[in-house]
């Protein structure tokens, strides 16, 4: 089935600004976002098969990367190791 959209200019740039980065192709990716929309398995050439199971290792880098950029928050503050330490976690309960 052919499905024509009508896409505000910065909705496509946005869409193919993702699909780039995860390299595949804009049309490819479109089809997987409405594919998860509905709550079906992305169809791939090895029978629908999950991504956890078809993936290479340059495959999970890459998404990983993207999940990576998307949070992107570089207003989190950085907890020093110090702080992280038995002692001072459990300092109120004298363990």
């Amino acid at each position: 089935m052919t499905l024509n959209l009508e896409l505000s200019p910065a909705l496509e740039a946005r869409l193919s600004e993702e699909a780039a980065r995860r390299g595949i192709s804009t049309e490819e990716y479109a089809r997987t976002l409405l594919e998860g929309a509905l709550g079906w398995p992305a169809a791939t050439p090895e029978g629908g098969r999950p991504f956890y199971e078809t993936a290479t290792p340059e495959e999970w880098e890459r998404e990983f990367d993207a999940m990576i950029e998307e949070l992107g928050d570089e207003t989190t503050p950085v907890i020093p190791m110090e702080l992280l330490r038995r002692e001072h976690l459990y300092e109120d309960r004298g363990l």
